[in-house]
């Protein structure tokens, strides 16, 4: 994995850790929020990628199956 891979991995892990603080007892309902559009974009935006190259790492992350 690139870096940048390995830093959108990092802050999708953190944000799910976040979310499991507050959503304890429901994981389909964690994964959805933490799949949302909002979601995505704060990690975006933490990542400090542009939209489409954080659409083509996404990407390549749930080809090689770390996202799924």
């Amino acid at each position: 994995m690139t870096k940048k891979q390995i830093l959108v991995v990092s802050e999708l892990l953190k944000e799910r850790y976040v979310l499991s603080k507050s959503i304890k007892d429901n994981t389909q309902l964690l994964d959805d929020v933490l799949m949302s559009a909002d979601t995505k974009r704060r990690i975006r935006e933490r990542c400090g990628l542009k939209e489409s190259h954080f659409q083509v790492i996404w990407g390549l992350l749930r080809k090689k199956g770390v996202i799924v």
